[in-house]
């Protein structure tokens, strides 16, 4: 009688799902997009293994409706390989009442793809829609009254809940911000607040700029839309106004805005589709008519037209040119693409023919670039790129605005200090100290790390010292079992003659930015990172990767087509009989670490970096050897001597890090993991396999003009090569300190030596700021406009600064490095590339 009493609720229950939602999202009211859709979603479940597919084609059989079929459609299968079917359930329903409670005037596709979609980047799926609704959102969307104000809300409840901080790559989920870590990256900032847009009903979708191109390091937002038009969202606390944040004063210096959809609509610049995502242009919401609209043609020799020849846009970052975006030519060998005015270089390759260009910055809205491809090697560079600035008029929010971020930031450095105070308890001895450094640090996870600790009982310094000192969203988002799994590996490599920075590598979890992977519960060992068969045998690194790359081409195919999609946490990789080429690569250093060895990813095509006969190599997972460089059986080692000098031929002395030697394949330019070395008379000397490079040296001049540099290694003829690089207009001092910032300092501290920085603690680059200063382990102070109850000790509340701010919040987000040097203050604002001092 009970079960059929539950099939009787499950049937009524299912049939108001199914009676709620508006013609548009069911089979009879809109067949056309129905039938799409249901054949991407049964498409979808191929791949995924039987219980998993047999769950989602009951949630299909249930509810055989557009919605449904939508949100197992277009979510990457790996991420529902690993999802719980019930969260996707959960999140249905959430949708479903969202549509009887609130009206919509928008198409069902637009709809689908920015209100109903669940994931933002490449976070695991959760129930968070109704997570969210009983954790205030209820109320947020009851009480707005309208879509401005809904917005705004949305911004100040988020805001409670997540505090910027630079981590680790891999994505926490809209449930780990809210219950455990309250602390993110940019990207963790744009789930989170597109998760919470759209489970209230307004429609959002990420966008970024890969790269930046006047400044390394890339950025993550959000885009709203609001009034019929897509607007954009950086930073909580300022997003009284869409359209206003840190960089919007940098518009013009971008080269390409991303943003993300699954279902684009005709108005979309559409300049890549997958299989799940659509990659859309949105840099003219952000340039306007500023925009630049530039048609490209890439010819052969002959001047025919190539099709399908790849081209991808790329802008130095971190050392090397990197790609921002790639497309394909037509069957008329063009493509058409609005841009910024940055200055960008685009590369155009089809089988063994090749090219690359710049294109310079202007104010043309229009213009073409030819491409002639050929076997030829790529052109030298020497150039100076320009990223002009924009005029931006930054509006004063309300005082009723500020009055309450200021208040939302009093409760989150309550809540910090709660987390901190077991920081604090008295201890008996060391250990009991890092043990509750730990469990202060797992905030509101540490009730799994004491769970795993009572169950060990006795924890190691040194595993406590390496929770801390590694990834710490190992702390927010690991279980118990996890975190006993990972001990237990510990403890097995502890003793073996490891420098910190190799164990620490041996047993980290996590490779890429995969989830971390499930353990194993083993009856006589426990809980287990790894299965047994990972173990292979050996008595040197060279023959266990031997083993290893035998291992794996016997256990797993590269068959894209019947991989699952995106990025698999081991413990779901391990299972599969096919993987991509990446998730293989992947996993290759997964079972290296399991045997000891230090071992880390490799971006270069079949190559992971590992530690062999002490020294760090590539090794060529799918050869089973040393990576020789090319095609020759073995590596024989070239000589490379660089000397860097200005343009009246005087030596320079630089980073020795800015000399970065790339590999040309596959249309990108793959940065080599090999370290230049300063020689006593002032050049740079590295040792590498003997085969064609290009090195590249780029140097920041200001963050409107950034100097790139471009030469061929070629050790063809000669196993030692001299090469001398002419940099223009290289910066060898940055500016005085202008009066402005002299009065903010004030005369006391100008008489310190000590490096000053004027900034927020609550910002993205001045956090990016700070970092760069901590690692030159020099003492310095940081001057805030934000009166803190418990600062750090390199904190001082400045007045001045704060006045300043008041009368123009665009200071707020400003951020100036000062150094004395000489006996005079230099000052640099923005990120700087080096400090010179």
């Amino acid at each position: 009688m009970k079960n059929k009493i539950t099939l009787i609720i499950a049937i009524l229950l299912t049939f108001s799902c199914l009676a709620a939602l508006p013609s548009a999202f069911t089979k009879r009211g809109n067949p056309e997009l129905y039938r799409q859709i249901r054949l991407q979603a049964r498409h979808n479940l191929k791949n995924l293994d039987s219980d998993a597919r047999k769950a989602y084609q009951r949630l299909l059989k249930d509810h055989n409706d557009i919605l449904m079929h939508y949100l197992i459609a277009y979510e990457i299968d790996g991420i529902l390989q690993i999802a719980d079917p019930h969260d996707v359930y959960s999140n249905y329903q959430q949708i479903v009442q969202l549509l009887e409670t609130k009206e919509f005037d928008l198409e069902p596709e637009f709809f689908l793809s920015y209100v109903a979609k669940q994931t933002v980047a490449d976070e695991r799926i959760q129930a968070y829609r109704k997570a969210f609704m009983d954790d205030g959102l209820a109320e947020v969307l009851a009480s707005a009254t309208d879509e401005l104000d809904l917005y705004r809300k949305v911004c100040d409840w988020g805001l409670e809940r997540l505090v910027f901080q630079p981590t680790s790559g891999r994505d926490l989920s809209p449930l780990d911000i809210t219950t455990s870590s309250y602390l993110g990256r940019c990207e963790e900032m744009q789930i989170l607040f597109i998760a919470a847009a759209r489970t209230v009903g307004l429609p959002s979708r990420p966008a970024s700029a890969p790269w930046w191109a006047h400044q390394d390091n890339n950025h993550a937002w959000a885009e709203v839309w609001l009034n019929g038009a897509w607007h954009y969202t950086g930073d909580m606390d300022a997003a009284y106004f869409p359209d206003q944040t840190w960089f919007s004063g940098l518009i013009d210096k971008t080269v390409l805005i991303l943003a993300n959809g699954s279902l684009a609509s005709s108005n979309d610049e559409v300049i890549a589709s997958g299989r799940y995502h659509k990659s859309i242009n949105s840099t003219p919401n952000y340039a306007g008519e500023r925009t630049r609209e530039v048609q490209i043609s890439v010819l052969d020799e002959a001047g025919q037209a190539v099709p399908e020849a790849a081209l991808g846009i790329f802008v130095y970052n971190w050392g090397s040119l990197r790609p921002i975006s790639y497309f394909r030519t037509d069957e008329e060998g063009q493509f058409t693409i609005s841009v910024g005015r940055g200055a960008f270089y685009l590369a155009a390759q089809k089988e063994d023919k090749h090219a690359i260009t710049l294109v310079p910055s202007s104010e043309e809205s229009s213009f073409n670039v030819d491409m002639v491809i050929s076997e030829l090697d790529l052109p030298d560079q020497n150039q100076i790129l320009h990223y002009p600035s924009n005029e931006f008029e930054w509006q004063q929010a309300p005082q009723s605005y500020q009055d309450n971020v200021k208040r939302i930031k009093e409760l989150i450095a309550e809540r910090d200090k709660g987390f901190a105070r077991y920081e604090l308890l008295p201890q008996g001895v060391a250990a009991d100290s890092l043990y509750w450094k730990v469990y202060a640090a797992c905030r509101g996870n540490a009730l799994e790390f004491k769970l795993f600790a009572d169950r060990v009982g006795h924890l190691e310094p040194g595993f406590l010292s390496y929770l801390l000192s590694d990834d710490s969203k190992l702390l927010w988002q690991m279980k118990a079992n996890q975190f006993e799994a990972l001990y237990n590996f510990y403890l097995e490599h502890k003793f073996f003659d490891y420098s910190e920075d190799e164990l620490r590598l041996i047993i980290s979890p996590a490779v890429y930015y995969e989830e971390l992977p499930q353990p194993i519960y083993d009856k006589k060992r426990g809980w287990q990172l790894y299965p047994k068969m990972f173990y292979q045998s050996g008595n040197t690194e060279l023959e266990k990767l031997a083993n290893i790359s035998r291992f794996m081409a016997k256990r797993y195919k590269v068959r894209p087509e019947k991989a699952l999609a995106g990025l698999l946490p081991a413990s779901t990789a391990w299972g599969r009989k096919h993987l991509t080429a990446l998730q293989k690569r992947i996993l290759a250093v997964n079972v290296a670490r399991a045997n000891g060895i230090p071992a880390a990813f490799a971006r270069i095509p079949n190559l992971i970096v590992a530690k062999i006969m002490g020294e760090w190599q590539y090794y060529d997972i799918e050869k089973g050897e040393i990576w020789s460089g090319g095609e020759q059986e073995e590596a024989v080692m070239g000589s490379l001597k660089v000397s860097v000098q200005d343009e009246e031929g005087q030596p320079i002395s630089i980073d020795a890090s800015k000399l970065v030697v790339t590999k040309w394949e596959d249309a990108n330019f793959y940065a080599l993991n090999h370290s230049f070395r300063q020689a006593e008379d002032g050049s740079y000397t590295l040792e590498l396999p003997q085969n064609k490079y290009y090195l590249q040296f780029g140097y920041r001049i200001s963050d409107s003009q950034t100097g790139f540099l471009m030469q061929k290694i070629d050790f063809e003829e000669t196993d030692e090569l001299d090469i001398v690089l002419k940099p223009q207009q290289y910066p060898r001092a940055w500016q005085e300190m202008d009066d402005f910032v002299a009065s903010i300092i004030g005369e006391e501290l100008l008489e310190t030596d000590q490096i000053i920085i004027l900034g927020s603690l609550d910002h993205e680059n001045s956090l990016r700021t700070l970092d760069k200063v901590k690692a030159l382990d020099k003492e310095f102070i940081w001057l805030g406009y934000q009166e803190m109850s418990d600062p750090p000790s390199y904190y001082q509340f400045c007045q001045a600064w704060q006045d300043a701010v008041n009368q123009d919040q665009r200071n707020a987000v400003r951020v100036f490095t000062l150094v004395k040097k000489d006996g005079k203050w230099q000052m640099f604002e923005g990120v700087w590339d080096e400090m010179r001092m």
